[in-house]
């Protein structure tokens, strides 16, 4: 329950700090400065209020959070690829061959990808 309270005082500071950048970007309203001033108020004394209730805990006891397993990505294939098959798992591959993309980088390349998709360029 004291964590939903935190995470509501923290909240609520959070929204004065979005209500204080709302109003300095509100040229035309005459109460501009006033709006700032009673929002930078609240922001602090909802802070303040969040502060005293973690001064109660030690951090270990208000945040845990799962991380998760680490995910390991295979860049090299050829490495891998046997060790996987053989252990069944799943393996997603692509065949690249000389033809499987092509290259603009240079006019003869350009040339040649032209003549490949018979496009003539002007």
């Amino acid at each position: 329950m004291i964590a939903e309270c935190i995470y509501s005082v923290n909240k609520r500071a959070k929204n004065h700090r979005d209500r204080i950048r709302k109003y300095k970007d509100d040229r035309y309203n005459p109460y501009t400065v006033r709006n700032i001033e009673n929002a930078e108020d609240e922001m602090e004394k909802y802070y303040t209020m969040k502060e005293e209730m973690l001064t109660v805990f030690e951090p270990s006891l208000i945040h845990r959070q799962y991380v998760g397993e680490e995910k390991k990505r295979v860049f090299s294939t050829e490495k891998d690829y046997d060790k996987l098959l053989k252990e069944k798992r799943k393996v997603g591959m692509y065949p690249i061959s000389e033809d499987s993309f092509l290259d603009m980088g240079e006019f003869e390349e350009m040339h040649r990808m032209e003549k490949k998709l018979d496009f003539k360029s002007e």
